[in-house]
């Protein structure tokens, strides 16, 4: 059945063999300084990109193509109001962990990007439908700038 079906799949990925689990490699420790230190260690082999995504963000280029001065508006705001941008930087580390070197890493950057617009256009869209007020401290498209707006932003991007 589905259930079956799923833990096959854990065990074997895309393998036909299965992975025997005392095959498992062993977790390793946390680095001194914890989670958060192993983050930034993670963070600094994609320092470059990051920041390259941040400032493509930052610049809003995509809010310079919207024909309406609202919806440029709104979205120069949504970006310019920073966000963890976790998703870009999961997509660098992927491609890293891959064996990308710098030259296709640029090319990554901009997946990067389009990943972090794409998720900004559901938290638009998702903030109407739950009616959120805030999203990272600030108030919300929808609430800034009305409903029928905020769908319109989160259409466009």
């Amino acid at each position: 059945s589905g259930e079956k079906g799923l833990q096959d799949l854990i065990l074997t990925g895309l393998s036909s063999e299965p992975i025997e689990m005392s095959a498992a490699v062993p977790a390793k420790e946390w680095p001194e300084g914890g989670p958060k230190k192993a983050l930034e260690g993670c963070m600094r082999c994609i320092g470059r990109e990051l920041v390259s995504v941040n400032q493509m963000l930052d610049k809003t280029i995509f809010a310079e193509s919207a024909e309406s001065p609202l919806v440029k508006k709104a979205v120069t705001r949504l970006f310019q109001s920073g966000g963890k941008r976790l998703r870009p930087a999961l997509a660098l580390l992927v491609a890293r962990a891959c064996g990308a070197q710098d030259a296709n890493l640029q090319r990554v950057v901009k997946l990067a990007i389009s990943i972090e617009v794409l998720h900004s256009a559901s938290l638009v869209h998702d903030d109407i439908l739950d009616g959120a007020d805030r999203r990272r401290g600030e108030e919300t498209t929808h609430v800034r700038h009305g409903e029928r707006a905020a769908t319109l932003v989160g259409d466009f991007l």
